[in-house]
């Protein structure tokens, strides 16, 4: 199959979004330039067209890489100083997924997608998510497509990056012979990027990794949240706009929760299943309805 664009497709965000910069002395300087968004007519796809063409969105201006001895900021509600949405590059712009054919069809089309910015915040925390639209994906089926990627925030409850998960003792084989390790150590519980989203009943459900308090004590929690998105015109211009229905936090005492996935139903029902671990459990999955 030939593609009309470059041969070679970004990584996924999520896999290269702390590459140390060429020539760099420490991780210090770290990076992040911008998620990249790729609109493609699904009809092409399925048709298995010898040539397709890709639409590519870049979420964040590539001249400018952010640094974290430069650009963490204050993103909390009461800086009004804070860095607008439009001057923050996307991070991990994650698109939603739809049961059946709930679709919304304002303004020829809309593809909704959601993250979060903590990663751009002075102590990795924020207070807002993000929502992205790619407008008039119908001209996708035409000759010429006519899209817009346009995007805002929304005041939330507090997020930050999980710490780490302990897990319970046991044999470890192969930490033994490949690492030389005796006991098993702390479990990864990711970093607060959106790790899901769907869309349905015309909201948008969102769930990302955060630090949460239970009494007294950070552990990994997963922070789950509900959208009513909207594309209409603005001074001659469409733009998007949400409202926060509902938000919470899933946490509990003594075990870590993360690694989110958000499921619903064509009727708004919802389902988060989580990776469980802690000190007296080894891994597991469960459900939180």
């Amino acid at each position: 199959m030939k593609v009309s664009f470059c041969h070679c497709i970004n990584f996924l965000q999520h896999l290269f979004s702390h590459a140390k910069l060429p020539n760099s002395p420490s991780h210090d300087e770290i990076h992040n330039v911008s998620a990249q968004i790729y609109a493609i007519s699904l009809d092409a796809l399925v048709q298995g067209k010898d040539e397709i063409t890709a639409y590519l969105f870049n979420t964040g201006d590539p001249a400018k890489p952010w640094t974290t001895k430069t650009s963490r900021n204050d993103c909390s509600n009461d800086n009004p100083a804070r860095l607008p949405a439009g001057e923050l590059p996307g991070f991990t712009v994650w698109p939603a997924k739809t049961p059946g054919r709930q679709l919304d069809n304002e303004a020829g089309g809309v593809q909704y997608f959601a993250s979060s910015d903590a990663r751009y915040c002075e102590d990795a925390t924020s207070t807002r998510i993000h929502v992205w639209s790619l407008i008039n994906t119908s001209s996708l089926q035409g000759p010429v497509p006519s899209l817009q990627l346009k995007n805002t925030y929304i005041d939330s409850q507090s997020y930050a990056n999980p710490p780490p998960s302990s897990q319970k003792d046991g044999p470890i084989p192969c930490g033994n012979v490949v690492f030389n390790e005796t006991e098993p150590g702390l479990v990864d519980s990711g970093d607060s990027r959106v790790l899901d989203t769907r869309f349905a009943q015309n909201k948008l459900w969102v769930v990302l990794g955060t630090a949460a308090d239970v009494l007294g004590t950070q552990v990994a929690g997963v922070a789950w949240y509900i959208f009513e998105p909207r594309v209409a015109a603005l001074n001659g211009e469409v733009a998007v706009s949400a409202d926060l229905i509902k938000e919470g936090v899933v946490a509990l005492e003594n075990e870590s929760v993360s690694r989110p996935a958000i499921g619903v139903t064509t009727s708004g029902k919802g389902v988060i299943a989580v990776s469980c671990v802690g000190p007296n459990r080894y891994p597991r999955c469960v459900k939180y309805c």
